[in-house]
């Protein structure tokens, strides 16, 4: 009976490792499966070109395959479990998912962007209205929207980046933010960009989110350069040739009588003076409008140009009355007829002579660099300018903006923080306005050229206009005006300085302080 058990114990054997056999097979086929997983960016759209990295299911990074045509990863006969997987395109973070692969059997997943993202992009004028074609001086507005298609809120920053040449150094490159986006919410960003005077030709901008997650801030889309605007420099936008001439006090007089209108017109036909420095004020500009309208009108058919020539210290820090000269001005060219408008407006704004300018014990100006006060002064001075220009720009009148300095804001002490940059004081007025007129008061040619060499030189670097003002009044001191030597020796220094700066493009002329005086000159 024994031997008759072998053939079966045998058997029994041969059975049990069949099934051992058969078992390790099956277990085989039964933990492992396939996992495909489709990717569709923010809209919806399938994505080819994607990167999904896959993780074990304590985010041990495993392998990484790109959605082909069909977009999609496919990964056959791996092990049963759960993975982890992110998404990236072009450098971009989509987000993170998770999939539970069963054994003998293909899992799909539908994997959807859900990082925030730019949804739109405007450019714009400073007013707000769309706008692809700017001038130089004026301000472009970039407005970028981003969408956050999450389930959750992130906290993201933007960047907007304009270059001409798509490439670096951009003209701008700001960082804004961070914001918190809700769920399914939006968040919004604006950027201006002060187009400088030598700008021209195409911009391109590029706007990108930066979104924190996990304590990090991570690339969550980059637009690319897909908007541009043009920058074009209108036709006769400088409104000055060379040489100026100051009306002052006469300006009422001029304006009430035609006749000395015809004796000043003469006047600067004689002298080769071809533009106008008159003074205003806004009472006149609404009192005395055909007065004006009138007076231009024949000025311009003399081939001179006219620019509003006013200005008070007091304006540094009661800017809304800056605002309501420069308004009141704007609304007149607004409606005056072409050759009856304003070419430029002409500020002799003298911060030093505010009664809370700082000075030494000898009564000599503090520096910037001496003077809190003179810091936060300057710096006021530059907001209200600004402010200014800007009012020009947005008005669509085309005036030539330029402003008066003395010829020592730019001397050692006159550096100055302003909009993140540290310039002399001058540098930051020739920045913001179309022209500086240096008042280099003096009688000596030499110290003219040497004084005004600075600005003459930042000036050809920035493509922004120079003028150099002489005095021919009595002003007390004997070095500063041409009252004394009289006309012959003006015309002298003036030919000396042209010849010394002719060769720079910032040269522009000078301008003669004033007329009163200018016609008593003898010699």
């Amino acid at each position: 009976m024994i031997a008759g058990k072998l053939p079966g114990i045998k058997n029994l054997i041969i059975i049990c490792l069949f099934l051992l056999a058969a078992g390790a097979g099956g277990g085989d086929a039964a933990a492992t499966g396939n996992l495909d997983i489709y990717v569709e960016n923010e809209a919806g759209g399938y994505q080819s070109g994607a990167v999904v990295v896959r993780y074990d299911s304590g985010w041990g990074p495993i392998d990484q395959k790109t959605t082909d045509t069909a977009d999609k990863v496919s990964w056959t006969g791996i092990s049963t479990g759960t993975y982890k997987y992110e998404v990236y395109y072009s450098g971009e973070f989509w987000g993170a998912g998770e999939s539970i692969v069963s054994s003998k059997t293909t899992t799909i997943k539908y994997f959807r962007k859900y990082t925030p993202y730019i949804l739109s992009v405007s450019i714009k004028d400073k007013s707000g209205n769309a706008k692809t074609t700017f001038v130089p001086g004026e301000k472009v507005h970039v407005d970028v929207t981003l969408k956050n298609p999450g389930t959750v809120s992130y906290t993201t920053e933007s960047i907007l980046r304009i270059a001409k040449g798509k490439t670096s150094p951009y003209v701008l490159d700001e960082m804004h933010g961070p914001v918190s986006i809700s769920a399914g919410g939006y968040g919004y960003f604006g950027w201006d960009w002060s187009i400088p005077a030598a700008a021209s030709g195409t911009y391109y901008v590029n706007p990108s989110a930066f979104t924190y997650i996990n304590n990090k801030s991570i690339l969550t889309d980059n637009a690319g350069w897909g908007w541009n605007f043009n920058v074009v420099k209108p036709q006769d936008s400088f409104k000055f040739r060379s040489r100026a001439l100051y009306v002052w006090g006469e300006a009422d007089t001029i304006l009430e009588n035609p006749a000395e209108a015809d004796v000043l017109i003469r006047f600067a036909r004689e002298h080769s003076i071809n533009t106008l420095f008159f003074y205003t004020d806004q009472l006149k500009l609404s009192d005395s409008r055909q007065q004006f309208k009138s007076f231009i009108a024949r000025a311009h058919s003399s081939n001179l140009y006219v620019h509003a020539l006013n200005g008070d210290a007091a304006w540094i820090t009661s800017r809304q009355a800056a605002a309501n000269y420069i308004n009141a001005l704007v609304s007149y060219n607004v409606n005056a007829q072409s050759n009856e408008k304003f070419d430029g407006v002409h500020l002799d704004i003298e911060p030093y002579t505010l009664p809370s300018w700082e000075k030494d014990s000898n009564g000599d100006s503090m520096t910037l660099a001496q003077s809190s006060v003179n810091r936060n002064i300057a710096t006021q001075y530059l907001q209200m300018l600004s402010g200014l220009k800007d009012t020009i720009s947005e008005s669509k009148e085309r005036m030539t903006f330029g402003a008066d300095i003395p010829f020592w804001f730019d001397g050692s002490g006159f550096e100055l923080i302003y909009s993140g940059n540290n310039k002399l004081f001058s540098s930051h007025i020739q920045d913001t306005v179309d022209f500086v007129t240096i008042m280099d008061y003096t009688d000596n040619y030499s110290n003219a050229i040497t004084w005004a060499t600075n600005e003459i030189n930042y000036g050809a670097a920035i493509s922004k206009y120079v003028v150099l003002a002489f005095e021919t009044q009595d002003v007390g001191n004997s070095g500063s005006s041409f009252y004394e030597e009289g006309a012959s020796a003006l015309e002298n220094a003036l030919q000396q300085v042209t010849n010394a700066f002719s060769a720079k493009p910032s040269f522009k002329g000078f301008a003669i302080h004033h007329y009163g005086s200018y016609r008593s000159l003898r010699g």
